[in-house]
């Protein structure tokens, strides 16, 4: 997980804005580099599975689009959310 230099709120990032959205994060070389991972199942994420990007405390965590890691994701932040 990478750590979160200031809060902000995105709501959606077109695909052709990916690139400069993982840069702003410091993300984007990592992610050619197949060096991160779904925090679900572990999952190498590249732009092809990459389902979102979120917020885990000061981290940035990624999920990839696998079902059952995005419901275990949403699942868990609507639990913290109510």
């Amino acid at each position: 997980m990478t750590t979160l230099k200031e809060k902000r709120i995105i709501h959606a990032v077109h695909e052709r804005d990916l690139d400069d959205f993982l840069k702003s994060l410091g993300l984007l070389d990592s992610l050619v580099k197949k060096d991160l991972k779904c925090s679900i199942c572990g999952t190498v994420v590249s732009r092809e599975n990459l389902r979102f990007v979120y917020p885990v405390g000061d981290s940035i965590a990624l999920c990839c689009d696998k079902p059952d890691c995005y419901d275990k994701i949403v699942a868990a932040r609507t639990k913290k959310s109510e």
